[in-house]
């Protein structure tokens, strides 16, 4: 994943994300908006593979209006949901009205840049299969 200056990347669950599984969380933060977009794997047991085909495929080009309110307690915005590779992801979105043109596109760029892997999982930080904070070694 890409993100531009300005922006902070985190992989440590700062809040409660216990299943699904923080991916990671990166914000852009102004004297005038916060804008925070995390992104989290959904995770067995919770996740059934027999439900699979009921999450839509990841889409070429992320669009902002896919985003819609959600019944979730880890994102205090909008989000949706995507799989790839037989993982399906959720990803959530702060993303104040007044956000200018520019920001809204880094975000969708953010997304698009998104690379999922075929094997390996995002790593838990409290909960089902935590394995601790995870390293924020590039």
């Amino acid at each position: 994943m890409r993100y531009p200056d300005g922006w902070t990347l985190t992989t440590v669950n700062l809040g409660y994300v216990p299943d699904p599984a923080l991916c990671f969380d990166v914000s852009k933060v102004t004297a005038q908006q916060i804008i925070d977009l995390r992104v989290v794997e959904y995770l067995p047991p919770y996740f059934n593979r027999k439900s699979l085909p009921s999450y839509p495929v990841r889409p070429n080009r992320f669009e902002l209006t896919a985003f819609r309110k959600g019944d979730n307690d880890w994102s205090p915005g909008k989000d949706m949901s995507f799989r790839e590779h037989r993982r399906v992801f959720f990803a959530g979105l702060a993303l104040p009205a007044s956000v200018d043109v520019d920001t809204r596109r880094e975000v969708v760029q953010i997304l698009d840049s998104l690379q999922i892997l075929i094997h390996g999982r995002c790593r838990p930080t409290s909960g089902v299969g935590s394995h601790g904070v995870p390293s924020l070694k590039r």
